[in-house]
């Protein structure tokens, strides 16, 4: 438990972990990235026993430099804002990059 959270924020911890799994889509902090913040990602696989989750990043446009990049082009999928109503707009998944 870390110091200062009360005694029930490490079950409600454990039981988000648990739900947590392939295919969600979450919005964390991301401070592995150039420009740190807020951003949506997919989860691909998780490992509580490591705390280690694989996740790609959700992007609002394809930066100019994957864009004219077929390979790097090829590896974005089309998220539409209609299919994920949580969306505020249509992003892209980058699937070139596992974070």
């Amino acid at each position: 438990m870390v110091a200062g959270n009360p005694p029930g924020d490490a079950a409600k911890r454990d039981r988000s972990r648990a739900s947590i799994g392939p295919g969600c889509i979450l919005r964390v902090f991301c401070d592995f990235i150039e420009n740190p913040k807020l951003k949506f990602v997919v989860v691909l696989h998780v490992n509580n026993d490591e705390g280690l989750i694989l996740v790609f990043i959700v992007n609002s446009e394809i930066p100019p430099f994957i864009e004219h990049d077929a390979h790097l082009r090829a590896g974005q999928i089309l998220l539409e804002q209609n299919v994920y109503k949580f969306f505020t707009h249509d992003s892209f998944l980058n699937c070139t990059e596992v974070h």
